[in-house]
C-alpha cells in the first residue's frame, strides 16, 4: 500500500468512497476543495486502486480533517490508521501545532481509531449531523521534530 497526494482525476473514485459515509460531499464540494488552496487530499493505493482517502484543510498552524473514508472491502486492515499517520507526519514536518476533526458520537470504530492515534476529546456539537446526531470534536497536539 502506498500513501500519496490525490490528483483531480481521483475525484470520481473519492466520491464513490465518500458516498458510504453519513455526510457525503457533493462533486462540486470536492472540485472546490481541490482548487481552494487550503485543502489537501491523500489516497491509499494498491497499484492503481484507491482503497481510501483523507481530506484536510491547512489553516495557519492547524490542520482540520474534513473527511476520511476506506472502501468497505478493505476496512479493518489499517488503511485508516496509515492515512491518519501521514496527516500527523505532514503536520509535524510543516510545523503545525494541532489537528482537529469532528466525528459522529455514534461512530465507535472511528472514535477508537482517533483515540489510538492520540486524539483527545475537546468538545461536543449537538445536532451537528442532524436531529439527535451529535458530533464529538477531537484534537491532537503536535510535538515538532
Amino acid at each position: 500500500m502506498k500513501i500519496e497526494r490525490c490528483v483531480s482525476e481521483d475525484i470520481m473514485r473519492i466520491l464513490e468512497l465518500d458516498s458510504c459515509i453519513e455526510c457525503a460531499w457533493s462533486k462540486d464540494n470536492f472540485i472546490d476543495s481541490f482548487n481552494n488552496g487550503i485543502t489537501e487530499f491523500l489516497k491509499a493505493t494498491d497499484g492503481e486502486k484507491i482503497l481510501g482517502y483523507v481530506g484536510y484543510d491547512v489553516i495557519l498552524d492547524e490542520i482540520c480533517i474534513n473527511n476520511i473514508a476506506v472502501d468497505a472491502a478493505y476496512r479493518r486492515l489499517g488503511i485508516g490508521t496509515e492515512l491518519i499517520k501521514q496527516v500527523i507526519n505532514n503536520a509535524t514536518e510543516t510545523g503545525k501545532n494541532r489537528i482537529f476533526l469532528e466525528v459522529n458520537e455514534q461512530n465507535i470504530s472511528a472514535i477508537a481509531l482517533y483515540k489510538k492515534m492520540g486524539f483527545e476529546l475537546l468538545a461536543h456539537r449537538p445536532n451537528y449531523y442532524g436531529k439527535d446526531k451529535n458530533a464529538a470534536v477531537y484534537v491532537k497536539n503536535i510535538a515538532w521534530k
